[in-house]
């Protein structure tokens, strides 16, 4: 995991993230996304009949996404590992 969008989820940047691809995708989880080539994880929200992507992250100005047509969900997330310093 690269960035700190999900961080109120307890997902840090650095995190190495499980992804089960079977996993039921619902309202509510973190997923796998891909947007015109590019990967992200959010988590998935429904407004006024539409999908969203949401970050979770206070004080950053990480903005909702829109889900379309050519949105690909991979998988939800299952796990996470964190590393720590050991230096």
């Amino acid at each position: 995991m690269t960035g700190d969008s999900l961080i109120d989820e307890g997902i840090h940047d650095g995190d190495l993230i499980a992804v089960d691809k079977a996993g039921k995708v619902r309202i509510g989880r973190i997923v796998l996304a891909v947007i015109d080539g590019s990967i992200t994880l959010k988590k998935l929200a429904k407004r006024d009949g539409i999908y969203w992507l949401d970050p979770k992250s206070q004080g950053n100005n990480y903005q909702p996404i829109r889900m379309t047509e050519t949105t690909e969900i991979w998988g939800v997330i299952a796990g996470i590992v964190r590393r720590y310093s050991v230096e």
